[in-house]
């Protein structure tokens, strides 16, 4: 199937809570991986659920330095409400989450 360049194809969403430590690594190698092997329009989608440690700040921060990245903030925990939000909202033909650990 054609995509033409402007239609998402994947969205993988990354619902976190409190992942301060690892959640740079972990949207890094995912980024890495997208752009060197997937041939397609992609983003992945941070998907914030009420952290209390940095990791709001480290999220919006990695979606201002890196295309493809979006951040999303939730106001309550739960990672079937991330994921319901971020994908009911998301344009992409597919849609897929990953673990950030």
């Amino acid at each position: 199937m054609a995509h033409p360049s402007d239609t998402l194809a994947l969205d993988v969403a990354v619902p976190v809570f409190n992942e301060q430590d690892s959640l740079e690594r972990s949207v890094k190698s995912l980024h890495a991986y997208l752009a060197s092997e997937f041939d397609y329009p992609w983003r992945i989608t941070i998907a914030d659920n009420a952290s209390t440690d940095d990791t709001s700040q480290i999220a919006d921060r990695l979606a201002a330095e890196m295309p493809q990245v979006v951040a999303v903030h939730l106001a309550e925990k739960g990672r079937g409400r991330a994921l319901k939000r971020v994908w009911l909202d998301s344009p992409a033909e597919v849609v897929a989450y990953l673990d950030v650990d």
